[in-house]
């Protein structure tokens, strides 16, 4: 049995990008959101909208396996058809694990594995003496902190560099986003002008404005992800500290071209799941 999470999102096979954005944005929206929590009881039917979300809009690979199978099951009938495709199976517990236990649940932890050995006599003593030389260190440290002047001790942090930003992975990435419409050159030649970053809910998104001529190459291009994601491995280093943000925030990058000529618009998009597997 196949479950139809176009009929989840309230949506028909097949539709847009935009069109299950909208979608998904709706249904989590009506939901609302204590959906959440699980004690609520909406919960299940927010992790399914979320699970449909991951299922068909997040993921490229993740889509394409899945609408292959729902096609088959259109002509066999949802209930009577099996899936075949063991891999997408697996993908699909894997995203309900992830939304079930990252997603709705920020505090998740996986448990520890406790030690079947015991610690020997010697291991304890010698853990009670680290902590107690840690206990000294800290009384020690607050003692000096004291003794020493305001100035001074701005002084010691700064030189030893030891001041830790408390700035979170959203807003590292709406800063970047402002740096970079800061520094992006209004006209960067006669076929292109770059107009802004934007930050959606699930990508950093790269507008331009281009000519006729420019865009239709474009939508050429944008039919290659292979092309896509190799060009993105070749600058992965130098786009590592941003990857690493949206991976964090879970992003993905799209670059989205609009027409100056017709107002059409078309992007290519490098979904979470393709920065994921290229760590």
């Amino acid at each position: 049995m196949l479950k139809d999470y176009y009929s989840v999102l309230g949506i028909s096979y097949p539709s847009t990008s935009e069109e299950i954005r909208t979608a998904y944005n709706a249904k989590k929206e009506s939901l609302g959101k204590e959906s959440s929590n699980s004690n609520d009881s909406n919960y299940q039917s927010r992790v399914e909208v979320e699970l449909a979300y991951r299922i068909l809009g997040a993921s490229y690979i993740l889509k394409t396996a899945y609408d292959g199978e729902y096609e088959k099951a259109m002509a066999e009938g949802f209930d009577d058809y099996e899936v075949k495709h063991e891999s997408l199976l697996s993908d699909i517990e894997r995203e309900r694990d992830f939304v079930v236990n990252r997603l709705l649940n920020p505090n998740f932890k996986m448990p520890k594995t406790s030690s079947t050995k015991e610690k020997s006599w010697s291991m304890k003593v010698l853990g009670c003496l680290g902590k107690g030389f840690l206990i000294y260190l800290c009384l020690m440290t607050f003692v000096y902190v004291k003794k020493c002047s305001r100035d001074r001790v701005r002084d010691s942090y700064e030189n030893q560099s030891t001041y830790v930003s408390t700035e979170n992975a959203d807003s590292k990435l709406m800063r970047f986003a402002a740096e970079k419409n800061a520094m992006l050159p209004q006209d960067m030649d006669e076929n292109i002008t770059t107009q802004e970053v934007l930050i959606e809910s699930d990508a950093l998104v790269y507008v331009y404005k281009v000519d006729d001529d420019f865009f239709a190459e474009f939508k050429t291009h944008a039919q290659s992800r292979e092309i896509q994601l190799g060009n993105l491995r070749t600058v992965y280093k130098e786009m590592k500290p941003m990857i690493d943000l949206l991976i964090e925030t879970h992003r993905g990058i799209y670059y989205r071209y609009i027409c100056r000529e017709s107002g059409e618009t078309t992007e290519f998009k490098i979904y979470y799941s393709d920065l994921v597997d290229l760590q």
